[in-house]
C-alpha cells in the first residue's frame, strides 16, 4: 500500500513540477548562458508549438548534450562525457511515441516530450525502489516512507524532471543496493554495472558506495541514500512508538491528502534542525526549477 501511495505521489510531484517549469519559464526571460544549444527547430503545426511552448525549460544545460546525442549520436568530442544508456533509453522510446502519436511532432520536440515523460516514470519508480531498499535496511516502514517522501521533494528535483540522466542512474543505482541487500546478487551486479552505462561517477559505488569526490548537490541526491537517511533520522521523533502514532494519526483514503497532512506534521513535530533541513529541501526544489528553467547556473 505505502510503495502504491508513494508512487502516485512521486507521479503528482513531477507533474507539480512540469506546472511550476511552465510558470517560471513563461513569466521570466532566459539568461544568456555560454553554453552549448541545439538548433532549436520547433517545426509546424499546433501540436509542435504546444510541446515547445509547455516543456522546453526542461531542455536547458546538459539537456542539450542529451538530445544532440539521442538524434544525432556522438558527433562532437565534447558529447563524450555523456554516457549512451540514457540516449539510447531516450532514442528508442522516442521511436515508440512516434508511432503512437496521432499527429506528427518534429524529431526535437519528440524527444523533448519523450524524456519529460521518461523521467517521470523513472522518478517514480525510484522513489519505490528507495523505500523498498530502506525498509530493508533498517526495518522500519515510517523511517522508509519518509526517506522516500523527501526524495521527491530533494534538493536536486529539477534534474529528475528535465531531461537528464539523474532519474535512471538513480533508479538502477537503488534498485542494485536493494538487491544486494537481499543476496540477490546477479540482480545487483546488473543493476550497479548498468548504473555505470549512466553517469561517470557511478564507477565510485563499486569502491565507496555513498560517498563521492565531487560534492555536488545532483550528484549526492541521485546516488546517496544516506542523504535521505541522515534527514529523515534529524525530522523523526527518536523513539519507534512515536513515530509509529504520528504515521498513524494521517492514515486517510486520499493518498493525496494522507502524505501533504503527514509531512505537515512532520514540519511541525520536527526539531529546529528538522525544520531547517525540511525548509532546505524544498527552497531549493522551488529555487533550482526556476534557475535551471531559465538557463541561470546554479549547481
Amino acid at each position: 500500500m505505502s510503495a502504491s501511495r508513494l508512487f502516485k505521489f512521486s507521479l503528482f510531484i513531477r507533474l507539480f513540477v512540469i506546472v511550476l517549469q511552465i510558470i517560471f519559464n513563461r513569466c521570466v526571460p532566459d539568461h544568456n548562458a555560454d553554453a552549448f544549444r541545439l538548433p532549436y527547430e520547433k517545426g509546424v503545426g499546433a501540436a509542435n508549438s504546444v510541446i515547445s511552448y509547455l516543456f522546453e525549460g526542461f531542455g536547458r544545460w546538459d539537456a542539450q548534450y542529451f538530445l544532440h546525442i539521442s538524434l544525432y549520436g556522438y558527433t562532437h568530442e565534447n558529447t563524450l562525457a555523456f554516457f549512451p544508456l540514457f540516449p539510447i533509453l531516450l532514442r528508442n522510446s522516442c521511436k515508440i511515441l512516434s508511432i503512437i502519436l496521432p499527429f506528427g511532432l518534429s524529431p526535437l520536440n519528440c524527444a523533448l516530450l519523450t524524456g519529460v515523460f521518461l523521467n517521470l516514470f523513472l522518478t517514480s519508480l525510484t522513489t519505490v525502489a528507495l523505500y523498498k531498499f530502506t525498509q530493508n535496511v533498517f526495518q522500519s516502514e515510517i523511517f522508509a516512507f519518509t526517506s522516500a517522501l523527501l526524495f521527491c521533494i530533494n534538493p536536486a528535483s529539477i534534474f529528475f524532471s528535465a531531461l537528464y540522466s539523474e532519474s535512471l542512474f538513480s533508479l538502477l543505482t537503488f534498485s542494485g543496493l536493494w538487491a544486494l541487500e537481499k543476496n540477490l546478487f546477479f540482480i545487483a551486479l546488473s543493476g550497479l554495472a548498468l548504473s555505470a552505462s549512466v553517469r561517470s561517477n557511478a564507477a565510485t559505488i563499486f569502491c565507496i558506495l555513498f560517498v563521492h569526490i565531487q560534492v555536488v548537490t545532483r550528484m549526492l541526491c541521485s546516488s546517496s541514500p544516506v542523504l535521505y537517511w541522515v534527514a529523515t533520522t534529524a525530522i523523526l521523533p527518536g523513539n519507534e512508538r512515536a513515530r509509529f502514532k504520528l504515521r498513524k494519526e494521517h492514515s486517510h483514503k486520499n493518498w493525496l491528502l494522507d502524505n501533504l497532512l503527514f509531512m505537515k506534521k512532520l514540519f511541525l513535530k520536527s526539531s529546529i534542525q528538522g525544520k531547517i533541513i525540511f525548509c532546505y529541501f524544498f527552497s531549493y526544489f522551488l529555487i533550482g526549477t526556476f534557475l535551471h528553467v531559465n538557463f541561470f547556473p546554479w549547481t
